[in-house]
């Protein structure tokens, strides 16, 4: 007789620009706050270095989309996520979300997450620090931010980049496109496949 043991794939997924366009909130909560047009980024340098806002706009504008629970309907999910999200859960599939989000941001995700019916583990890391212990022996990673790539292909065996505004080869620096090399991309969650 032959034992057969099968495994059941683990999956991760970033919440920002992964599971949410936090990018296009911010870009909304610019133009309400202070008129002005950025770009759907969800980096605070990038909407600085761009010239669009000031640094103490571009932090305000990042503090409102990271915690201030009026602008709730307003953050969109990311292309069939919730989708193909809850139908890896239901099919029994092991999945969490792991974010660096902590206090108020966590708990701004935890209610998007619950408003949208989008009933998946959450984790934060907590002050920021990098996702590999969080990610360490999970089979799939979705993450949006190439300078992530590097630490997490060191623990997880299958990165997945979903495409954003962030990681578009036109805002990419020599050494991020070297990281990102050969990484599987997706645009929208039907993409996705184990």
């Amino acid at each position: 007789m032959t034992l057969i043991i099968i495994k059941k794939v683990r999956i991760g997924v970033d919440f920002d620009g992964v599971v949410a366009n936090t990018g296009g909130l911010q870009r909304y909560v610019a133009r309400e706050l202070f008129g002005k047009d950025i770009s759907p980024s969800c980096h605070y340098s990038t909407s600085v270095r761009e010239g669009n806002l000031t640094e103490d706009e571009a932090r305000i504008v990042f503090n409102e989309s990271y915690q201030n629970q009026k602008y709730l309907t307003n953050l969109k999910e990311q292309p069939n996520a919730k989708r193909t999200l809850m139908n890896l859960i239901n099919s029994g599939i092991p999945l969490e979300i792991i974010t660096s989000r902590e206090e108020k941001e966590f708990d701004f995700v935890q209610k998007w997450l619950k408003q949208n019916g989008i009933y998946v583990p959450v984790k934060s890391t907590l002050n920021g620090e990098d996702k590999t212990k969080a990610c360490n022996g999970l089979d799939i990673y979705v993450e949006d931010i190439p300078y992530q790539i590097s630490a997490l292909k060191e623990v997880v065996p299958r990165i997945v980049l979903f495409n954003g505004y962030d990681n578009k080869n036109s805002v990419l620096t020599k050494e991020e496109e070297k990281q990102i090399e050969g990484i599987e991309r997706i645009s929208d969650w039907n993409q996705f496949k184990i």
